[in-house]
């Protein structure tokens, strides 16, 4: 199943470049009269996110001198968010509304195409920003990023004032939405909202894949006889026959006896390491030190020990993590309460929560 998802996605990044492409070609044009469609940039946004976790489930899914292949449910998790790039790179080329004397059509996502007429028009309900025509128990909803809602706006008016011989009503925002109504464009913050805490599960789920244990199998093992040493920021970087050097990290912690390491490196006594190698990159190339002791004698630090080192670190990040989530909830229901009352609290606390213009 990993294969699959590594197939797909590799095919999901050529359309993603090819919806580039296809952006950097349509950006300049406007809409024509007589059709809504969602700005192009919305289109951007979502090249870009496509293709971002795309490439990494891609990554993930290749077994590595350091990390076997990421788990099912790692991978099923990157590609929740290229569907998400994938349907907001569709939305502009799909999503679009046209309208003439006969009547309007909504085409969504999927294609699907809804007609009405105009003698069928009966209320316009004005949420600050998007707007819903009613067509009797019908609904057309137009988010306020589309391009060319103004006209369709004073077109629908126009048709229904030369149907009915007068204008159009007006329906009273309901009460009952997430902000009673205060609030213009509710759908995007609740969209914001959402889009946060998904950024916030996908650092979590990278943190969870990083935090797997290395197994004995995936380390590369030499018999070295050291050169030199160096201490760097808490790091001990032990020299033998080439250049790059062999990095214990936090070579204070996470061992048995700190001294006596160095006190054998020291004297270029014989090492047995356990390493991942990173000789081939273009920074820094080492070879980090997962185990190591001395030729037939003392261990100063096993594999289990750089374990539960990462754990230790990762554990740091889920705990920042879950510290953030925490605030953003505060935040979401922080604004959430401000926006469905806003004149019970000062100007200056609705500021933080809302730019000017967007409380009625």
């Amino acid at each position: 199943m990993v294969t699959v998802f590594r197939y797909v996605d590799i095919l999901s990044t050529v359309f993603f470049i090819g919806v580039f492409v296809h952006y950097l070609g349509i950006r300049n044009e406007k809409t024509p009269r007589g059709e809504v469609r969602l700005p192009a940039f919305i289109m951007l946004i979502g090249s870009v996110c496509g293709s971002f976790f795309s490439v990494f489930s891609v990554a993930a899914s290749f077994e590595t001198q350091i990390w076997e292949p990421a788990p099912l449910w790692a991978i099923i998790t990157f590609n929740s968010f290229v569907l998400l790039g994938l349907g907001l790179s569709l939305a502009p080329i799909m999503i679009k509304i046209t309208y003439d004397s006969s009547g309007i059509e909504k085409r969504d996502l999927f294609g699907v195409k809804r007609r009405y007429g105009w003698r069928e028009l009966t209320e316009l309900e004005d949420m600050h920003g998007d707007i819903r025509l009613y067509f009797g128990k019908r609904r057309l909803s137009v988010d306020e990023m589309s391009c060319g809602i103004e006209e369709l706006t004073a077109y629908a008016q126009k048709q229904y004032r030369a149907i009915r011989g007068s204008a159009l009503p007006l329906r009273p925002v309901s009460k009952r939405s997430l902000f009673k109504g205060h609030v213009k464009n509710p759908g995007g913050f609740v969209f914001f909202y959402a889009l946060i805490y998904l950024l916030l599960f996908g650092f979590l789920t990278v943190a969870i894949i990083d935090s797997r244990p290395m197994k004995a199998e995936e380390l590369a093992y030499a018999v070295i006889t050291p050169t030199g040493h160096e201490l760097s920021d808490g790091d001990l970087k032990i020299y033998a026959a080439d250049d790059t050097p062999y990095v214990l990290k936090d070579y204070k912690k996470y061992i048995t006896n700190a001294d006596g390491l160095i006190a054998l490196v020291g004297a270029g006594d014989r090492m047995e390491v356990g390493y991942v190698g990173h000789e081939d990159a273009k920074e820094d190339p080492r070879r980090t030190i997962c185990s190591i002791e001395e030729e037939g004698g003392e261990k100063f630090r096993t594999l289990e020990m750089s374990n539960e080192m990462m754990r230790d670190d990762i554990r740091i990040v889920k705990t920042l993590i879950g510290g953030l989530t925490v605030l953003w909830t505060v935040y979401c229901v922080m604004s959430i309460k401000v926006g469905r009352d806003p004149d019970k609290y000062s100007p200056r606390t609705v500021g933080f929560f809302f730019k000017d213009g967007y409380i009625s």
